[in-house]
């Protein structure tokens, strides 16, 4: 319960309700004696079927007296629940707006809240990807916490061609915290430095037997990093001299 409010009309509102249901229950019982006596007489043509049909329609009008009357006795209890502000969620009061003995009237701000169920929001580019095994963690001076998977992705801001990514964390944060989206690749690559291009086919070079060997990464991008799954760890990787040797040629390795 955020806040309780003073309701003692809404009360006597609602009693005054309850006591009018009570009222046209009464009524309605009368009435409805009263026509069950006199379509016995009309049966034996004592009463007239004038008046027999005159208390069918009382009965019918205290009918919807008495459903009228249920309705203004629920309206005012739903008043009387309102006088109890509470917090629809599990939430944070970041501001409060009202304090005691502030006159307020339903729908008059009384505090702001902000959810507990936490989750981190990105905006990256609009060609940002990455694979589905690697590890996101949301960096902050808080520490490092996990992040779950992508809630929802919005619509592309067209000023800034990026668009804004929700994610899921695990661990509580405050509201508001601000830090940065880290993707961290758990497959093995190497930095796109090592990425050289021959016949218009970006690859790597590796030393075997002595000899400069070209292997093709169809996938790859320049500048991204170089995704290396397939390889041994063994693997003896060309670094200095990569921009000039060509497949096949001799190595003198020191």
């Amino acid at each position: 319960m955020i806040a309780e409010l003073d309701c003692r009309d809404a009360r006597l509102a609602r009693d005054r309700a309850s006591a009018a249901v009570e009222a046209a229950e009464i009524n309605l019982a009368f009435a409805q004696r009263q026509a069950d006596r006199i379509r016995q007489l009309a049966a034996t043509n004592i009463a007239s079927e004038e008046l027999k049909d005159t208390r069918v329609t009382d009965v019918a009008r205290l009918d919807v007296a008495l459903e009228t009357a249920r309705t203004a006795l629920a309206e005012t209890g739903l008043a009387v629940e309102r006088c109890r502000v509470i917090a629809p969620f599990a939430a944070y009061v970041t501001a409060k707006r009202a304090d005691q003995g502030t006159r307020v009237q339903i729908g008059t701000p009384i505090v702001e809240l902000t959810s507990q169920a936490i989750e981190v929001q990105a905006r990256v580019p609009l060609g940002a990807i990455w694979p589905d095994a690697a590890n996101l963690t949301f960096q902050s001076a808080m520490g490092v916490a996990p992040l779950g998977a992508v809630l929802v992705a919005s619509t592309v801001d067209s000023g800034t061609g990026s668009r804004l990514l929700r994610f899921a964390s695990p661990e509580r944060l405050l509201p508001g915290t601000p830090g940065q989206l880290v993707v961290a690749d758990v497959a093995r690559a190497l930095p796109g430095d090592y990425l050289v291009e021959r016949d218009g086919v970006l690859g790597i070079f590796v030393a075997e037997d002595q000899r400069a060997r070209f292997i093709p990464r169809p996938e790859a991008q320049l500048g991204q990093p170089v995704a290396v799954n397939d390889l041994p760890m063994t693997t003896r990787l060309i670094d200095a001299g990569r921009f000039r040797v060509r497949d096949g040629d001799s190595l003198e390795i020191n």
